[in-house]
């Protein structure tokens, strides 16, 4: 069985297989028939409610598991992040109602320490990369460190240009495909000069879009020890150069680069005003953008047509990280620790640990996947934009896991999702409020 569950939406329902058929035949009149062997229930509870290419893998999974263990019944219940790890946090704190195997990102950190994941790292992790397994190590409960969830999907951080509308606009990218800051500064005001949106972000629904335009800044100047010592809160945000940063960003900002419906446009709806409306001319996000883009058209996916490409990012003058890109965790799969049924539920998650599904993934979706992949063996529709990204990366070198949910404190994730994702590029906040709000956030 599978539900979908978003916020302000009806619940929809997947049935795709029942565990144990009927038996055959005719009972004799006053003979009881045998009671059916009472089924292990294993509830999954899934982000992705919109991106069908996930949804249908995961599905997939959840049937071969079935079939194999006829004893096993899964409902899998689909659902916005938004709105999952609240109800999810609620149902943990109440002791039941919880999944026994779920979706799993930074937003739920805090369920490590409660106590609320299981410990991953008995699991067979052969067929994960090892940097990717890495990524997935935190302090758990009493500080012992462990694997808190399987890296399915792990993304790198991406500028995505429109080939139509960089033809139409006439700008020549280099053959580097890095622009300097000055330069990619001149390109964002040509595209506003020509009508459009230079970027297509929008915050109504996510404490992240808002965040690039300060972040690979952030990450070209400073080189990667740096940020992760100022994102950690080691070091002190009243510098220089974190000003000179700041002010690049507001300069970008003033253009200005962001759609006038920035603070309210949602995740969805910012994929659908680049690739199918064509309103801007890049999108900043995550190599998780082609799960939402390769869905049906119908679905909100882009039209068959579209052509897009990859930049580096812009280099900053005296950089120390213009050659780095962040590589970063995005969404595992993890277990719940009191799950009456956890050994079979780590059985079902080792099930995705393998090669075949790393292929299955990524031919699948087209987003960048933790487990090992043999590209002998992929054959995927998405061909052309898997080209268009392994070009991008020849001689790239990487911020590995530097992901600012996972390193700053709680105190300046909130600051940084409330000032730098969505105040500072609404133009609500100074340079000033922004450095004043993430001294504040610091641990002293």
């Amino acid at each position: 069985m599978s539900t979908t569950k978003k916020p302000r939406m009806s619940r929809r329902h997947f049935l795709f297989t029942m565990a144990g058929a009927a038996a055959a035949g005719v009972v004799a009149p006053g003979i009881a028939a045998p009671a059916a062997p009472k089924k292990t229930k294993i509830l999954w509870w899934s982000h992705w409610a919109e991106e069908v290419n996930k949804r249908n893998l995961l599905i997939d999974v959840a049937k071969a598991f079935m079939a194999k263990h006829p004893d096993v019944e899964i409902e899998q219940v689909w659902w916005d992040k938004t709105a999952m790890f609240p109800t999810m946090r609620n149902a943990f704190t109440a002791g039941s109602g919880f999944p026994d195997i779920f979706y799993f990102d930074m937003l739920g950190f805090a369920f490590i320490p409660a106590g609320w994941v299981a410990d991953l790292s008995g699991l067979n992790w052969g067929q994960v990369e090892p940097w990717a397994r890495e990524m997935y190590k935190w302090a758990g409960p009493g500080g012992k460190v462990g694997n808190w969830g399987v890296p399915i999907e792990v993304v790198t951080d991406e500028i995505i240009y429109s080939k139509p509308l960089f033809a139409k606009l006439g700008i020549e990218i280099p053959k580097s495909l890095q622009f300097s800051a000055e330069d990619f500064y001149q390109v964002v005001k040509k595209i506003r000069a020509g009508g459009y949106d230079p970027f297509s972000q929008g915050v109504g629904d996510r404490d992240f879009p808002g965040t690039y335009v300060t972040s690979w800044p952030l990450l070209a100047t400073l080189g990667e020890k740096a940020l992760r010592d100022l994102w950690s809160g080691k070091t002190t945000w009243k510098t220089p150069e974190i000003r000179g940063v700041l002010e690049y960003a507001k300069r970008l900002i003033d253009v200005p680069c962001m759609p006038a419906t920035f603070s309210s446009m949602g995740n969805s709806e910012r994929h659908i005003y680049f690739h199918t409306r064509q309103k801007a001319a890049m999108f900043l996000g995550t190599t998780a953008y082609a799960a939402r883009t390769f869905s049906p058209p119908e679905k909100g996916g882009q039209p068959p047509d579209f052509r897009s490409g990859f930049l580096k990012y812009p280099a900053m003058p005296n950089g120390k990280g213009n050659q780095l890109k962040l590589l970063v965790p995005n969404a595992g799969i993890s277990v719940a620790e009191k799950s009456p049924n956890k050994s079979v539920a780590m059985e079902l998650l080792q099930s995705m640990m393998t090669e075949e599904f790393g292929n299955r993934w990524l031919a699948g979706t087209a987003v960048t996947t933790g487990l090992k992949t043999d590209p002998s063996k992929i054959a995927s529709p998405f061909k052309w934009y898997l080209e268009e990204y392994a070009k991008s990366h020849q001689g790239q070198e990487y911020a590995v896991g530097l992901e600012w949910h996972a390193v700053m404190p709680p105190a300046m994730v909130d600051a940084y999702g409330q000032v730098v994702n969505a105040a500072f590029p609404a133009r609500r906040a100074s340079i000033d409020e922004v450095i004043e709000a993430m001294e504040r956030a610091r641990p002293h």
